[in-house]
């Protein structure tokens, strides 16, 4: 049986975008709310966005989430960034104290999605989300894109020319995914991708050549 943390799209995709702003509209969604449940409205959310338009610290989250009545523990926090169902820290911002982590102004949206998925959403209305986001269709470049961390598919490639390969930024792997049930257009995708890294390869050992084969002085004349 397929569990809950399985199906949670990643917090960068569109895929998570989608459902969070079908759920938000949902009528299971709002009686939720209605009813006193530590959730917030869309509305709600929109309003810290204006309140937090760059980031957001911690102390501001947990803030925010306590005025909600949402219990949600700093270890949970950093779970949760560890498992990649929220987003990580931005930057860190230089302080008296030492440091301190900034977080996307998303970041609550983003929590309030994972909590309402894992502890009130029913299998019910798990199936009717994914209905609505099986309807939908995107380019295969951005599906591509939504497979590799970076959210780049240039960087991707680019580490896959330097033959750099792991889970988060495969390529390869991210083209298998998108593209399995069209073995024909993932054939000519990966002939494309082979041929960029052979040419990339090729040029470089010669301009590589090039620069072994001119001989400088050790210390440049001033």
């Amino acid at each position: 049986m397929t569990k809950k943390s399985d199906r949670l799209p990643k917090y960068w995709s569109y895929q998570r975008d989608f459902l969070n702003e079908f759920l938000l509209e949902s009528e299971g969604y709002k009686e939720s709310v209605e009813k006193g449940l530590p959730f917030f409205t869309k509305e709600e959310l929109n309003e810290l966005k204006k309140k937090y338009p760059l980031e957001i610290t911690w102390k501001e989250i947990d803030a925010e989430l306590s005025k909600k009545g949402m219990i949600f523990k700093k270890a949970t926090f950093r779970k949760y960034i560890q498992e990649k169902k929220i987003p990580p820290a931005s930057f860190y911002k230089k302080t008296k104290t030492g440091r301190e982590a900034m977080y996307p102004k998303k970041t609550i949206e983003q929590i309030n999605f994972v909590q309402y998925f894992y502890r009130i959403a029913d299998r019910d209305l798990i199936i009717k989300l994914f209905e609505m986001l099986y309807e939908q269709s995107i380019s295969a470049k951005d599906a591509i894109e939504e497979q590799v961390e970076s959210q780049s598919l240039r960087n991707a490639v680019l580490l896959y020319l330097k033959g750099v390969s792991y889970s988060e930024e495969d390529i390869e792997q991210a083209i298998r995914d998108v593209l399995q049930d069209d073995s024909k257009f993932q054939e000519k995708v990966n002939s494309d991708l082979q041929e960029m890294y052979d040419t990339f390869n090729e040029k470089f050992d010669k301009w590589e050549k090039l620069l072994e084969n001119y001989e400088v002085p050790t210390f440049n004349k001033e």
